[in-house]
């Protein structure tokens, strides 16, 4: 019982639209806009860096929040991941939009540094020194369609996670090193079970191929 608890609460942490509503405050849907997803990034390059930066504070807080609560229960580690991963799937597939949210990448991000800070803070400086140049330029991007979408920050995205796992298991963290396993599969579903708007140009759904979706989060 204490795991369906920890899947239902992380769930519905994740699932609440703090940001899609944020942005509907703003006169901004964003599943109609960009990527079309209800995430951290779609967020930053149409509503502003501002809401961008409390997106990725949000949504980190929806991964760490679930398990710390399951901690203050009296729950052990097992299911404080349930929980978080309850609040990833919550935070992708939300029942309150039509179960298509973000990327999850972020709110895996809060639950990694919720049971490994450590390794959690090596990751993240891994992942910030290899896209420091890709993410400075989205920041000094403007918040069109056009701004640049980068191929490699999605790999490294996983390696990142990855790195953290690893990190975690050569530590004896077996909690956060099998919770990194599952937070790289739900990112990888999530991908592929994204929708991809039609070009804003020409109007025309993109051809799709699976090992692009995956690897590079994109359709093509």
């Amino acid at each position: 019982m204490g795991y369906i608890f920890g899947l239902i609460l992380g769930y519905l942490i994740g699932a609440t639209p703090i940001l899609f509503q944020i942005a509907k405050s703003r006169g901004i849907d964003l599943r109609s806009v960009g990527t079309g997803n209800v995430g951290t990034s779609n967020a930053y390059r149409h509503t502003g860096k501002s809401i961008g930066a409390l997106a990725i504070v949000t949504d980190m807080g929806k991964g760490f929040l679930p398990p710390l609560c399951m901690q203050m229960l009296g729950f052990g580690p097992t299911v404080q991941l349930a929980s978080a991963i309850g609040a990833i799937m919550g935070q992708m597939w939300p029942a309150t939009s039509k179960f298509q949210g973000g990327r999850g990448n972020a709110t895996s991000a809060g639950a990694c540094f919720y049971f490994d800070q450590a390794s959690f803070l090596i990751a993240i400086v891994f992942f910030l020194s290899t896209t420091f140049s890709k993410v400075y330029k989205i920041l000094k991007s403007d918040s069109s369609d056009s701004s640049p979408r980068s191929k490699i920050v999605p790999i490294l995205v996983i390696l990142s996670f990855g790195l953290y796992g690893l990190l975690a298991f050569n530590q004896g963290i077996t909690i956060a090193a099998m919770g990194s396993v599952f937070f790289i599969g739900l990112i990888l579903i999530r991908r592929l079970t994204a929708p991809w708007p039609p070009d804003p140009v020409t109007g025309n759904v993109p051809q799709k191929s699976i090992l692009s979706i995956l690897i590079l989060d994109r359709p093509n």
